[in-house]
């Protein structure tokens, strides 16, 4: 059963992000809507793939200086049935609210959504903690210490200077204590694991700057040359007349490689679309991570042993023409993912097989709100979802049990019956619904 979640879970994140991608920075009224090709034998699956077909979504978005306020009606296509949500604040808190949660209002500290995503994954066996990482605060939160740490040490301003091995060795320490020990960084490379047996950022990050102040001692005896302009960064490490770059930042291109060539990271947004490429181990054995944007197409491929015995989608065409999927360990395949932009749709598509997996339809206009967004995250309150412990989790489900039940009444109602019976019986058999 969780290689079935999980089949559904990494559809709808990818199409769930395109919503926040497409509408940041802007005021806009806006419909969306999904269509899954994917055909399942499984109940559940094919269920839950037929009732977000049905769903139709409609909103507004409004936001400025960071603040945003999101609104969105969910309904079932044709009909009247649908449920309302508010939700808005700033990058780092969320406060939701809905008549589906009657007088109670939600708030996500989303410092903490990795840990939470984390958790469940090690509870129930669902990675939540992928989703969260499609999140770019989860990240700019996670990467927040090392890289002040970083920066103490290679100054901001232009200039240039060599950092003694002494300081570089201390910086190396530093940051292996930071992996370890604070919070945001190690839940980031506790997400960052792939398969029961894969690889682990965590480890293999940790474990490397543990030993990197006696690499430096090899590859950069007498320090790092430091190289800042106005528009670039340039580090060299030093051995003697031997300068050895590691990092050429200059524009939209940036170049991050060590020396022994276990990874290397190169990025160039300069030229109107982009390309990043990252590398683990000798050619990319490990880990070879690819993606490349232009103006109607983002393609993304994977590969690479570190993944160990995780699975990854296979998809074909079934006798009824529509898409199939399967899921196999990555091994000696790449494999890719590709989305179209084509008007006021994306397109979800395999690029080895040419199969459809899903489209995004998505329409907005252009609008004046009725206020702007003013939020800060001193302004966003209300019950910590992420900090819901059994007994706080069973107040709030009987604070909202009854205006919960006459919202999703109608909804259930209009609903594909095919979908809601089996999501029913899968529910019974999960032992969801045994009272406790």
């Amino acid at each position: 059963m969780r290689s079935k979640l999980r089949r559904i879970l990494a559809l709808l994140t990818i199409l769930c992000a395109l919503p926040a991608v497409s509408l940041a920075g802007s005021a806009c009224t806006w419909t969306a809507s999904v269509r899954i090709s994917v055909s399942s034998d499984t109940p559940v699956v094919q269920a839950v793939i037929d009732l977000l077909n049905a769903l139709h979504v409609s909103g507004t978005w409004a936001e400025r200086d960071g603040a945003f306020d999101l609104t969105a009606r969910v309904g079932i296509r044709d009909t009247d049935a649908a449920a309302e949500l508010q939700l808005g604040g700033v990058a780092s808190h969320w406060q939701l609210r809905s008549p589906l949660l009657g007088n109670q209002v939600l708030m996500f500290n989303n410092p903490a959504m990795i840990e939470f995503g984390n958790k469940i994954n090690n509870h129930l066996g669902l990675p939540l903690q992928y989703a969260a990482l499609l999140y770019p605060y989860a990240w700019e939160d996670g990467l927040a210490a090392p890289l002040e740490a970083v920066r103490e040490v290679i100054g901001t301003g232009p200039g240039e200077r060599i950092v003694p091995l002494e300081e570089c060795v201390a910086l190396a320490e530093r940051l292996a204590d930071l992996a370890e020990n604070d919070r945001a960084f190690s839940n980031l490379l506790t997400a960052l694991t792939f398969g029961d047996e894969g690889w682990s950022a965590a480890d293999v990050v940790t474990g490397y700057l543990w030993e990197l102040p006696w690499m430096l001692e090899t590859w950069a005896p007498d320090g790092l040359l430091v190289q800042r302009t106005e528009s670039g960064l340039r580090l060299y490490l030093l051995n003697g007349e031997v300068r050895v770059p590691i990092l050429e930042r200059e524009g939209g291109r940036v170049v991050f490689a060590l020396p022994d060539g276990s990874l290397r990271y190169e990025s160039d947004r300069s030229a109107g679309g982009g390309h990043t490429l990252v590398t683990l181990g000798p050619d990319g054995e490990e880990l070879r991570l690819e993606v490349t944007e232009t103006e109607d197409r983002l393609t993304v491929s994977l590969s690479g042993t570190a993944f160990g015995s995780a699975s990854f989608p296979v998809f074909g065409t079934g006798s009824d023409g529509r898409t199939v999927m399967e899921m196999e360990p990555l091994e000696d395949r790449v494999f890719s993912l590709e989305i179209l932009h084509e008007d006021t749709c994306y397109i979800l598509r395999d690029p080895v097989s040419g199969c459809e997996i899903g489209t995004l339809f998505l329409e907005t206009a252009e609008t004046e709100p009725a206020r702007w967004p003013d939020w800060t995250a001193a302004t966003v309150t209300g019950i910590n979802f992420y900090s819901l412990d059994d007994s706080t989790l069973a107040d709030l489900v009987r604070s909202i049990a009854v205006p919960m039940a006459k919202g999703l009444v109608p909804l259930i109602a209009a609903a594909p019956t095919a979908s809601v019976t089996a999501l029913m019986d899968w529910l019974e058999g999960s032992g969801l619904l045994d009272a406790h």
